[in-house]
């Protein structure tokens, strides 16, 4: 016999009372109503997804262990209890067991969960794409936009570049002057200018 099994025993025969920490083994309305098992029942569904996620043993195992180690840093600490029929005592299942409880509880409707997870994603899938073809479009429309704007301005004879279109000298004959006074407006100092 291990130590585990002498503790376990040992307690047995002084008997438990479960507390709202503890997780009660079995079947039935008490059992699926205490505290502590809609803690567990909590922490199993936290944790579903996870599991059904994982492709090696080693990891879903871990995912259990951690499960039950939360149940044990309950306060107060909680317990794996199952009754004995006979003299309706409780007694703690161990670690072991109480894992291998939990990877049950991990697999329960795992078909269902996965095809959930098959529709989200395929919904997440969808949006992703949607998303994209709208930025590509936007991008698009952008270019457009952009590509008109230019051959407007190089119509009407401007350049998008960083030069300013150059402007005619004021510098020449006053008949230089009167030949371009129609784009540019003449200035006193254009003037002075040309008879210096």
């Amino acid at each position: 016999m291990t130590t585990e099994d002498k503790d376990t025993a040992s307690k047995s025969k002084q008997g438990i009372m479960p507390t709202d920490s503890d997780v009660l083994c079995g079947r039935g309305a008490g059992m699926l109503n205490h505290p502590g098992n809609t803690t567990y029942r909590n922490f199993v569904a936290e944790k579903k997804i996870a599991y059904l996620t994982r492709n090696f043993k080693r990891e879903k195992r871990q995912i259990a262990n951690e499960i039950v180690e939360k149940i044990r840093n309950l306060d107060p600490p909680g317990r794996f209890l199952c009754q004995d029929k006979g003299d309706g005592e409780w007694h703690e299942i161990g670690d072991v067991k109480a894992r291998e409880k939990t990877l049950q509880a991990l697999r329960e409707n795992a078909p269902i969960v996965r095809k959930q997870l098959e529709q989200e994603n395929a919904v997440m899938m969808a949006q992703l794409v949607q998303e994209a073809r709208h930025l590509q479009e936007d991008a698009q429309r952008h270019a457009q936009a952009k590509a008109t704007a230019e051959r407007e301005r190089r119509d009407r004879g401007y350049s998008l570049g960083p030069q300013s279109p150059s402007l005619p000298s004021c510098s020449g004959s006053i008949q230089q002057m009167t030949a371009i006074s129609n784009e540019q407006p003449l200035t006193p100092a254009c003037i002075a200018h040309s008879y210096a």
